[in-house]
């Protein structure tokens, strides 16, 4: 690979990062049985519910810039994760610190997760810092790490950490 494609392939890793900042994903939001347009009306539904009433949060129709759910559409299955981009980055910040909100939320609520929407490099990486984490954390006791739980904190900073729950 030349020095060119290298610099390039780094460039454009860092624009969709940047992309990437004002985004969440949100997992397991019920997804309804209906048209397109039916489920689209009640995805919205349920996240302005949830930044009104749960996590406590005055937002505009302009917030929102971008809400579609990720993978294809499937009858059977589980709700498909839900990506939704807003208008700053200053509102997202707000959003991902009211989550300690979620666990005095309804039981609709309780069941959802709300993370940064990462890039394939980001998450590959968080992943290799939670493995060297259970390594170390063998090396040390000897037990094995499957009793805990294993968070990366600072994911947008340069040198995350990781807390055992």
């Amino acid at each position: 690979m030349s020095v060119q494609a290298a610099v390039a392939d780094y460039l454009d890793g860092d624009k969709d990062a940047t992309d990437r900042r004002r985004n969440v994903v949100i997992y397991r939001i019920p997804e309804s049985a209906g048209t397109v347009q039916e489920r689209k009306h009640e995805d919205t539904k349920f996240v302005r519910t949830l930044l009104t009433n749960v996590l406590e949060l005055d937002t505009g129709d302009n917030d929102i810039v971008k809400m579609f759910r990720l993978d294809r559409y499937d009858s059977g299955g589980t709700g498909r994760p839900l990506l939704i981009g807003f208008k700053d980055e200053e509102l997202k910040g707000r959003i991902m610190s009211n989550l300690c909100k979620l666990k005095a939320a309804d039981a609709s609520f309780k069941r959802i997760s709300v993370t940064h929407d990462l890039t394939p490099q980001q998450r590959q990486r968080m992943k290799e810092i939670v493995e060297v984490a259970k390594q170390s954390y063998c090396e040390r006791t000897g037990n094995p790490p499957e009793n805990f739980r294993y968070l990366v904190v600072g994911q947008n900073t340069k040198n995350p950490k990781v807390i055992q729950l």
